[in-house]
């Protein structure tokens, strides 16, 4: 019987207490990490949509059928998860055990669903607040959608301004949540220098990155992990992300 199929056949659920105490390594489940031969994971940060492939067969969409069994072994509780990319950790917790299927719920509600806040608009140069600000009102206008300022969450669309430089119009990079491209602005630019914009999209609605929206894996990366969240663990992994 392969370790990772669901049901409580390899050891017990292992507590937060328990790792300290026992200081053991996870191991993650192969789908997280990208190299379980008959399954790609694509998880949509965006829309919070989990599926994937076959890559012996690409052009057929398979279901998470996965879903269900352990994220790690030992399986544990809970685990934390970071990114390079945002400032945003995403605490899964499953008393019976951290399933793949808890790890996508996770990432989806954290990434699709939460709501930007004040407080990390305020982290941004005053006119690339007010741009972001005005692209979320445009984008309810246009598509209507419940919620305040910041609101709604699968039917709002952001008209997300990507420029390029050498196009005469600004493309317009639909996502189907508002909240995910407005987070990861911000979180671009914390990391970023306020850049020089030049004539060519000085007259657009709003200069703002296009960022990765697909789950890339997991790993370890403990400098990161102090970093962002103030401590290290064998149950802390860093998500990478792709476009």
């Amino acid at each position: 019987m392969d370790k990772f199929a669901a049901g409580p056949h390899y050891g017990p659920v292992l507590t937060t207490t328990d790792l300290y105490l026992l200081r053991c390594e996870l191991a993650l489940h192969p789908i997280l990490t990208h190299s379980f031969g008959a399954f790609h994971l694509i998880l949509n940060l965006a829309s919070g949509h989990a599926g994937g492939y076959n890559p012996a067969n690409k052009d057929q969409d398979l279901e998470l059928v996965h879903g269900n069994e352990p994220a790690t072994i030992p399986r544990v509780q809970e685990l934390h998860i970071i990114s390079r990319l945002t400032p945003w950790h995403t605490h899964v917790r499953n008393p019976t055990g951290v399933t793949l299927g808890d790890v996508c719920a996770a990432l989806g509600k954290q990434y699709a669903e939460a709501f930007i806040t004040e407080a990390e608009l305020d982290t941004l140069p005053a006119r690339t607040r007010d741009q972001i600000k005005r692209a979320a009102t445009n984008a309810q206008q246009i598509y209507g959608g419940g919620g305040g300022a910041w609101g709604g969450q699968g039917s709002l669309y952001l008209l997300d301004c990507v420029v390029d430089p050498q196009e005469s119009k600004p493309r317009f990079f639909s996502s189907v949540n508002i909240q995910y491209v407005l987070r990861l602005s911000v979180a671009w630019w914390e990391r970023q220098p306020p850049p020089t914009f030049g004539m060519a999209s000085r007259s657009h609605e709003a200069d703002l990155p296009c960022p990765p929206s697909f789950f890339d894996g997991l790993e370890k990366d403990d400098d990161t992990a102090v970093k962002q969240i103030g401590f290290q663990a064998s149950n802390v992994f860093c998500m990478m992300v792709t476009s």
